[in-house]
Parts: structure tokens; sequence; C-alpha cells
């Protein structure tokens, strides 16, 4: 029996920028993990995305950050402020969740995907994004706002590359 070679398939990743507050969904609270800044020797190619939404005040002077990840691959996103301080937030994989033809995405996003919150200083941030798979990455430029809860859903799309729809 003769095989034929597979094609590679092109992963690209997409995003959900509005939110349903009503979903109620609670995720995990950890703590971020903070890392000298250094020179990184690996390269990857990264599409612009949109940073997260600020949607409700929250009590305090932290900025609080919610990912809610609907890929079924791990997400890391490391942070750089403007003193060259990286942050690098770790996100689990959702083993339920698909991966999306390019322009579709989660009916739900919040409630099928795996909620992770981090409490973060305010300020200004360039985040680099890396799934843990076939998933390309992205850049943004953050800026999170003092005693405001930040979301944002994040999940997998193949077909050709081209950042968020």
């Amino acid at each position: 029996m003769a095989m034929t070679k597979k094609q590679p398939i092109w992963w690209a990743v997409g995003a959900l920028v509005g939110f349903s507050l009503a979903a109620g969904t609670e995720g995990s609270e950890v703590q971020p993990t903070r890392v000298l800044s250094q020179a990184t020797a690996q390269r990857v190619k990264l599409y612009d995305f949109p940073p997260p939404n600020a949607v409700y005040q929250i009590q305090g002077t932290t900025a609080s950050v919610t990912i809610f990840n609907g890929s079924p691959e791990p997400l890391e996103i490391t942070l750089t402020n403007g003193l060259n301080e990286r942050t690098i937030l770790r996100f689990a994989p959702c083993p339920n969740c698909s991966t999306y033809a390019p322009g579709q995405g989660p009916q739900d996003c919040e409630a099928e995907s795996v909620p992770t919150t981090y409490y973060l200083n305010p300020g200004e941030y360039e985040s680099k994004a890396v799934f843990k798979g076939q998933t390309w990455g992205f850049r943004s430029r953050w800026v999170l706002s003092s005693g405001w809860e930040h979301k944002q859903c994040v999940f997998s799309t193949y077909g050709v590359p081209g950042g968020p729809y």
C-alpha cells in the first residue's frame, strides 16, 4: 500500500476580544515568575495581537489579568517592562478545546476555556506569547491599569497565519 506524505499545516492564533461578563467562570490565581533580564537565542514568528481589555474595577493597587486559554496547547507569555525586567505568565492547556478554522472560534470562550489570573504591577509591558505546540505566537503592548481587572480569551486556529480576526 502506497503512503502519501502529509502536507504541513500552518497554525495561527485567534482571539476573542469581546467578553461575556455573565459567564462567571472562576480561574486559578497564580504567582508570576520573575526573571532577570537576559538575551534569548530563540526567535519565533510573532503576530500583532490586541492587549487584554480592562473590564471592571477591583480593590487594591495592583492590576489583575485573567487569560482564558481556549487552546489545546500550553501558553507562555513573557512581559517586559520599561526597566527591561521580565515576568513569565504560564497558562495550562484546555483539554477539551479544539483548533478552529480561520475566522471561527468557540461559542462561549470563557465557559469553554481554562482561565488563569495573575496580579501584576500596573504599567506598560511588551508581551510576547508562545504556545508550546504548533500554534503561532503573538505579541502586543499591554497597558495595565491600577485597580482594574483585564481579560482576554485566546484560542488556536489553523490555516494561513495571520493573527486575530
